[in-house]
């Protein structure tokens, strides 16, 4: 990972949060995402960052239950494509986790259930981190590449 990919998703997320935190987030044509309430910055952490890593080396596209037993996320991007770029690989991601939200919509009543996250989770939760949560505040993924 680079520092300047690093603050790409830290720089990303915080784009995204704070259309959430000002009530400005587009879902179906029509829909604006209700205004959040506490909306905090994220930032990187390197921690994150490398557990991330380690079940990226793997190459398995599934969830990490082990960092989910830590109470941290995991969503994974794949960007089929030759680019090398970590800054522009980043930027990507998060763009399309938090486009779920327009392909989507808000939820009935804004009510978050499990039968929501199979389809918002994505949007949810970015990079190993919730996007909509307002307690999480902090971010770390890993760019890498994956054989076939």
């Amino acid at each position: 990972m680079t520092d300047e990919a690093r603050k790409m998703f830290v720089d990303k997320h915080n784009e995204y949060r704070s259309l959430i935190a000002k009530g400005q987030a587009k879902g179906k044509p029509g829909q604006i995402a209700p205004k959040a309430a506490r909306m905090l910055k994220v930032n990187y952490d390197c921690n994150v960052e490398a557990n991330a890593m380690e079940w990226a080396k793997g190459c398995t596209f599934g969830m990490n239950m082990a960092a989910m037993l830590k109470r941290w996320g995991n969503n994974m991007h794949m960007i089929p494509s030759k680019t090398n770029n970590k800054t522009e690989a980043a930027a990507a991601s998060v763009a399309a986790w938090f486009s779920d939200l327009q392909k989507y919509g808000v939820p009935d009543r804004n009510v978050f259930t499990m039968n929501i996250y199979t389809t918002l989770s994505k949007y949810s939760q970015v990079g190993p981190t919730f996007l909509t949560e307002n307690k999480n505040v902090s971010v770390g993924a890993p760019v890498g590449v994956a054989i076939e």
